[in-house]
């Protein structure tokens, strides 16, 4: 489940939404809108949207399944969190890795990691996915070989954000911990690389105010004058205002 190297939303969200009536109706649970509107908020999927903090974009299936059979249980429904997992796993592997299925990439991925293996970088990948879908999907995209590492959910290593699979590649390459970076697109990546997110976040909207803020006190010190016009819609009048 990778949104680093592919587009996440596009390809993930519309197998949520084939998967979760399928997962309903192999668990003879009736997979009406309502019923199949709640599982998929149970995984992170709401109003046709995947929530960057959802069990879907950075969980393993274990936590995902445990997600769900605790969601199904306030229903009234039961269901075993080890064959929910593994239902998962066939579901959404079916659905990622079929000869139709296509991924777009944010960037010349080939191109890029060649550029960084020229540098002497090694280069590791470190995903709640399965290791199936994992190198499947790195396969199609013809950069398996690239990697020097491919981490993933094998029921072994803990999931993300333990720190199992970076141990794992720091070990192997015999690197010391601040030699490694740590590329990511969620809040989940983010505790894995050691961030505080809540810490960083509110930190940047203060110094960012803060720039705005002495910005603003140029532009109207020097025009005299306070106007919804002279930001040039560039969306700086509320903060200027709370300035």
């Amino acid at each position: 489940k990778d949104g680093t190297l592919v587009d996440f939303f596009s390809l993930w969200l519309q197998a949520a939404l084939a998967v979760t009536p399928a997962f309903l109706e192999e668990n003879h649970i009736q997979p009406d809108k309502d019923m199949t509107d709640y599982v998929l908020r149970a995984m992170g999927v709401e109003d046709g949207k995947v929530d960057p903090r959802g069990a879907l974009a950075y969980k393993s299936y274990q936590e995902i399944a445990a997600d769900i059979c605790q969601a199904l249980e306030k229903k009234g429904i039961t269901l075993d969190p080890a064959r929910v997992q593994e239902q998962l796993e066939r579901l959404f592997d079916e659905n990622v890795t079929g000869k139709n299925v296509s991924y777009t990439q944010v960037t010349d991925i080939k191109k890029m990691l060649r550029a960084l293996k020229e540098r002497g970088i090694c280069v590791g990948l470190a995903t709640a996915d399965t290791m199936r879908s994992a190198k499947s999907c790195l396969k199609k995209l013809g950069t398996y070989q690239e990697f020097d590492y491919v981490g993933a959910d094998d029921g072994v290593k803990r999931p993300k954000p333990e720190a199992d699979m970076f141990l794992e590649f720091q070990h192997k390459f015999n690197l010391k911990p601040e030699e490694i970076a740590v590329v990511g697109d969620s809040a989940g990546t983010a505790h894995y690389a050691g961030m505080k997110v809540n810490a960083i976040v509110l930190r940047t909207v203060f110094l960012s105010a803060c720039l705005i803020g002495l910005a603003a006190s140029f532009k109207v010190g020097t025009s005299g004058i306070l106007s919804t016009s002279f930001t040039d819609d560039v969306g700086w009048t509320g903060v200027i205002v709370a300035w």
